[in-house]
C-alpha cells in the first residue's frame, strides 16, 4: 500500500516537474520576445526621435497652459536656444508680438479659435534677430476628445520673405519708372503743343495774313493777278491753322495750365459734342479749383480724355455722365455711359475691338497717382468708371506740384 503511494507521489512529482518544465521554457520564449519588442521598440523610438529632432522643419508641443513640453533640435537651432531654456515655458515669450500670440494660443486652447493653418509669425532669436517662420496647429485631444495641447511645425521663411520684398522693391520702382515715363511724356507733349503754338501756329498766322493783305490790296486796286487761286490759299491756310490748334489741345489744352481742370472738363465736354453731336455729356463739377491737388489735375484730365475716346470708338453711347467731386476728404470722378457695355474678363487689347489699353491706361495713371480705379460694365448695360483719390498726403510722381507742370 505504501509502496503504490510512492510511485503515485513520484508519478505526479514526475508530470509536475515536467509541467513546470514546460511553463519555464514558455516564460523564457515570452521574455525573449518581450525583450526582442522592447529592442524593436527602442530602435522605432530612436528612429522617430532622430527624424524629429532633424526634420527640415521645426516642432514644438505645447501644454493646455501654453507651456512648451516638447522641442525638436532643428527649432532649437533656428532660434539660438537650449532645450532647458525652451521646455517649460510660454510659447510666446519667443514671439514679437507676445500679445497677439498668446491670445490666440489661449483662445485655441478654450476651443474658442480653430487651429490655424500656415500662419506667419516673427519669432525673436536668442542673439535679438528676427526670425520669420511659417505655423501650422494641430489640436492635441484625450480619449474623451478633451483639448490637451497643441503641436506646432513651424518653417522658416526667411529667403521667401527676403524674395518678396526683392519683388515689392521692384515692383515700386518699376511704378517710379513708370510714373517718370509720364511725367516725362506730359511735359514733351506741353512743350510740343507749345512749339506748335509759338512756332508753325504763328508762322501760319503770319501767311493768312499776308494773303489776306494781298486779296484786299488786289481788290482795292482791281487787280487781276487776285484771283481764285489766292482764295483757295487762304482757305487752306486757315485750315492748317485750325488743324495745328487742334493737334496743339489735344496734346496737352493750354487752358489746363491757364484755368485749371474745372474750366478745363468744361471745355473738353463742350467740344466733344461738337464732334460728336450724337452723345450728350451731363457734367456735375461739385467742387471748386482749389480743392483738385495740382499734381492731380493732369490725370484727372488724362482719364476723362481716355474715358470719352473709349465711348466714341466703342460703346455706342448715346449719354454720358460725368462727376467731379469730394467726398469724405477723397476726390472722386465718376463716368457713366449707356452704351452696349462688355465683359471687363474678356479685355485683351484694342486690336481686338475692345478698350483694353485705353482702360490700362487709366488704372496706371490712376494707381501710379496713389488712387484705386473701378471698372463696372456688362454686355447691354453700359459701363461705369470710378477713380479715387485720398485728398490727404502724397499723391506720387505725376506732376511737381504745380499748375504750370504736368
Amino acid at each position: 500500500m505504501l509502496r503504490r503511494a510512492n510511485e503515485e507521489l513520484e508519478t505526479r512529482v514526475r508530470e509536475r516537474t515536467a509541467d513546470l518544465v514546460k511553463v519555464n521554457q514558455d516564460l523564457l520564449t515570452e521574455i525573449g520576445m518581450r525583450k526582442k519588442i522592447e529592442e524593436e521598440l527602442f530602435a522605432s523610438e530612436a528612429r522617430f526621435r532622430t527624424l524629429y529632432d532633424e526634420a527640415p522643419v521645426g516642432y514644438h508641443e505645447i501644454d493646455h497652459e501654453g507651456r512648451i513640453v516638447r522641442v525638436n533640435r532643428t527649432e532649437l537651432e533656428l532660434l539660438g536656444y537650449s532645450h532647458e531654456e525652451m521646455v517649460g515655458r510660454p510659447v510666446w515669450e519667443f514671439v514679437v508680438d507676445q500679445a497677439e500670440s498668446k491670445q490666440a494660443v489661449l483662445e485655441k486652447l478654450s476651443g474658442l479659435l480653430p487651429p490655424s493653418r500656415a500662419f506667419e509669425r516673427a519669432y525673436r532669436r536668442k542673439d535679438g534677430t528676427i526670425l520669420p517662420v511659417l505655423i501650422e496647429d494641430r489640436l492635441l485631444r484625450d480619449a474623451e476628445g478633451s483639448i490637451l495641447g497643441i503641436r506646432s511645425t513651424i518653417q522658416d521663411i526667411t529667403l521667401r520673405k527676403e524674395a518678396e520684398q526683392r519683388l515689392k522693391e521692384s515692383e515700386q520702382e518699376l511704378k517710379r519708372l513708370a510714373a517718370q515715363l509720364l511725367h516725362v511724356q506730359e511735359k514733351e507733349r506741353k512743350e510740343l503743343a507749345r512749339e506748335l503754338h509759338d512756332g508753325l501756329g504763328q508762322i501760319l498766322t503770319g501767311i493768312r495774313f499776308t494773303v489776306e493783305e494781298t486779296i484786299r490790296k488786289g481788290n482795292k486796286e482791281g487787280s487781276s493777278a487776285v484771283g481764285p487761286q489766292w482764295r483757295m490759299v487762304l482757305s487752306l491756310v486757315q485750315e492748317g491753322i485750325e488743324e495745328t490748334r487742334r493737334i496743339q489741345m489735344a496734346l496737352r489744352p493750354s487752358i489746363l495750365d491757364d484755368l485749371g481742370i474745372v474750366a478745363t472738363l468744361s471745355w473738353f465736354c463742350r467740344e466733344f459734342e461738337k464732334v460728336y453731336a450724337g452723345i450728350r455729356i451731363e457734367r456735375k463739377i461739385d467742387l471748386r479749383e482749389e480743392e483738385v491737388p495740382d499734381s492731380l489735375k493732369t490725370v484727372v484730365y488724362r482719364i476723362v480724355q481716355e474715358a470719352l475716346n473709349n465711348i466714341s470708338k466703342h460703346s455706342g453711347a448715346k449719354n454720358v455722365k460725368i462727376q467731379l467731386s469730394k467726398e469724405n476728404s477723397r476726390l472722386e470722378l465718376w463716368i457713366e455711359d449707356d452704351g452696349q457695355g462688355f465683359d471687363p474678363s474678356r479685355i485683351r487689347s484694342e486690336k481686338e475691338g475692345m478698350p483694353g489699353f485705353g482702360l490700362t491706361s487709366m488704372k496706371e495713371r490712376t494707381e501710379l497717382s496713389g488712387g484705386t480705379f473701378t471698372i463696372t460694365s456688362a454686355v447691354g448695360k453700359g459701363t461705369q468708371i470710378r477713380a479715387s483719390w485720398s485728398c490727404l498726403g502724397d499723391f506720387g510722381p505725376i506732376g511737381s506740384g504745380r499748375g504750370d507742370s504736368p
